[in-house]
């Protein structure tokens, strides 16, 4: 028979604290990365969604483009473009993000240039960050030229 006061002053085994303390780090772990990857795919998603978006004439026109095609290289031209027309209005599509991504994946295919799956991995991505930025500097363009004419029909 085991008295019953013996078995609330019994220690707990050293090892007990350290194990439940690794398995729940180890479950936040894996829960950050799951809501890592999903908001990843999620804004990846949303990117391509906008970039999707047709471009003005006036656009091209501007970016002195041919056809509707937009390439990687077309980035740093979107870039000035959207830095150099005016924003009447905070922009809530602000290119940091997609800028940063660019230089990211930029980076990749320069270290990865021998691996063609890469390179041309990298080269998509590059030119949907490019189309990206044009929608928006189109966007831009569009939201100016309606404020003007409002302001000239005052």
């Amino acid at each position: 028979m085991v008295l019953a006061f013996y078995c609330a002053f019994r220690p707990a085994p050293a090892y007990s604290h350290t194990v439940n303390e690794m398995v729940a780090t180890i479950i936040l772990a894996f829960a950050l990365v799951a809501v890592a990857q999903f908001w990843m795919t999620w804004w990846r998603a949303t990117v391509g969604s906008v970039a999707a978006s047709p471009l003005s004439d006036r656009m091209r026109a501007a970016a002195a483009l041919e056809g509707d095609v937009v390439r990687g290289i077309d980035f740093q031209t979107m870039l000035t473009l959207y830095e150099t027309c005016p924003s009447l209005k905070k922009d809530s599509n602000g290119l940091g993000p997609v800028r940063a991504y660019y230089r990211v994946v930029n980076g990749l295919s320069r270290m990865f240039s021998a691996i063609p799956a890469v390179s041309e991995w990298a080269q998509n991505e590059m030119a949907t960050c490019a189309r990206y930025a044009a929608v928006c500097v189109d966007q831009r363009m569009q939201r100016t030229r309606t404020m003007l004419a409002e302001m000239r029909s005052y």
